[in-house]
């Protein structure tokens, strides 16, 4: 944090970053959750409130957390743990009141719109702005692919658990050089990460002793913060091109010196800050077109990359890792799966392929959150072949279900796949045309994105 605290000529303080006008802005971000995301809108605390009752009673709730914020009263109560499961992990969530959570987006928007000059340019999340998981993965793609015909050494490190095994000792670290912790920011940042929380309803509050409240957009903040050191070590090794993601980082270069020192101070940063590396996720290997001419441990050859969803294959081509492959497929059959209803009462086939043809171009256009994720697939895909076998699977798909005959070959004699194009079949091949030349509108994601901050 030496070199944080050298950075910021003066600590922040609340006074500075406070205003009455920040308070209403964060609560017209979170009032947008109603738009974009219904079921978060309607989540509660321990006290029973969704968003929506917060916002029927906004003038007066608003205008007493100002009151507080200004006279230094407000701080925040424990949270409601949710446990939640997502792609086979289960994670805790700690939800606030809707009026904490006023306060903690505030916060984090105040502190993360100070700070980001001061972030290195290999760190890519949670920024406040000109950074993202697009620039992080194209900079990961050009390095590989503009030395394809040489040897790519990889070493790639993960924090196990990383919210909720954040040391306290180093999170207090954090805080004191960004703020003075007597100042009533300082508190309301120790006060976060010295956070409680109600285990049953009824029960009586328990104080965390590590960790950071995953779910809360300040916890993003501090967690940032706590892992500069990897990326005050690891951005100035020659020839290499360092990335870091949240706590997914990737380190690349073309020299096998930089490539052990790497591997070093991951290490030594790992122990000095008393964090974990997961071992699943940690990766010591070199991509090459000449496997044969991989030197000696602990580095071994790679068949290719998996980082963040994308494989990058030594010969510079970019292609959908296996799962995310299968996620695209899951996504299409629930959007037929909504559908079961209204193709029971239809029996004409092709009637029915050209309801399923509109159920999964509306999925791919029309599902914001859904269409996120397949374009941030679609936009850094470079394997077309790859994309052509889905939309290949994605036609037997509907014909499967239309004809309720299961995946033949002998089904296009039945319904050609030029007639379900005229239906309105999407393409993924042709998506990411329209995505890489410009032609598909963003603006609604990235509004989306700008009010919640």
């Amino acid at each position: 944090m030496q070199h944080l605290s050298a950075r910021l000529r003066n600590k922040l303080k609340f006074d500075e970053i406070y205003q009455r006008e920040t308070l209403y802005r964060s609560a017209l971000a979170l009032y947008t959750k109603s738009l974009f995301f219904r079921r978060k809108a309607r989540t509660t605390s321990w006290d029973g409130g969704t968003l929506y009752d917060f916002a029927g009673d906004a003038p007066r709730e608003l205008d007493h957390l100002h009151k507080e914020l200004v006279n230094r009263k407000f701080f925040f109560s424990p949270a409601k743990p949710l446990k939640i499961f997502r792609s086979g992990k289960e994670r805790t969530v700690y939800i606030w009141p809707w009026r904490e959570r006023v306060v903690d987006l505030m916060l984090y928007q105040q502190l993360n719109q100070r700070l980001d000059r001061y972030f290195a340019r290999s760190v890519y999340a949670f920024r406040w702005h000109g950074y993202g998981i697009d620039l992080c993965q194209n900079r990961v793609a050009r390095f590989i692919g503009r030395h394809r015909n040489e040897t790519v050494y990889v070493v790639k490190r993960d924090v196990a658990n990383c919210f909720p095994s954040l040391p306290h000792d180093l999170l207090r670290e954090v805080v004191a050089a960004v703020t003075d912790p007597e100042d009533y920011l300082g508190k309301l940042l120790l006060d976060h990460i010295e956070f409680s929380y109600l285990p049953e309803e009824d029960g009586e509050p328990v104080t965390a002793d590590a960790g950071v409240p995953f779910g809360a957009p300040t916890a993003c903040l501090l967690a940032n913060l706590a892992l500069t050191p990897f990326d005050e070590a690891l951005d100035d090794l020659p020839e290499s091109r360092y990335t870091r993601y949240a706590d997914d980082m990737l380190f690349l270069t073309t020299a096998p010196e930089s490539a052990r020192k790497a591997v070093e101070t991951f290490a030594a940063v790992f122990a000095r800050l008393g964090l974990v590396s997961k071992e699943s996720a940690a990766i010591d290997g070199v991509l090459t077109k000449m496997p044969e001419s991989v030197p000696a441990e602990p580095f071994a050859a790679l068949p290719g990359l998996k980082h963040l969803g994308i494989y990058f294959q030594p010969d510079g081509t970019v292609s959908l890792a296996l799962e995310k492959q299968r996620k695209i497929c899951r996504l299409f059959r629930k959007s037929f799966i909504r559908c079961r209803r209204r193709l029971k009462r239809i029996t004409d086939a092709r009637k029915r392929a050209a309801l399923l043809c509109r159920a999964a171009r509306n999925m791919l256009e029309q599902t914001q959150s859904q269409v996120a994720v397949i374009d941030y697939y679609l936009k850094h895909v470079s394997d077309t072949r790859q994309l052509q076998l889905l939309d290949r699977w994605l036609a037997e798909e509907v014909l499967a279900v239309a004809l309720d005959t299961g995946h033949k070959k002998g089904n296009f004699a039945k319904i050609s796949f030029k007639e379900l194009r005229a239906m309105g079949l999407p393409s993924l091949v042709h998506r990411r045309l329209l995505l890489r030349h410009g032609h598909i509108d963003n603006s609604f994601l990235r509004w989306k994105s700008a009010l919640q901050g």
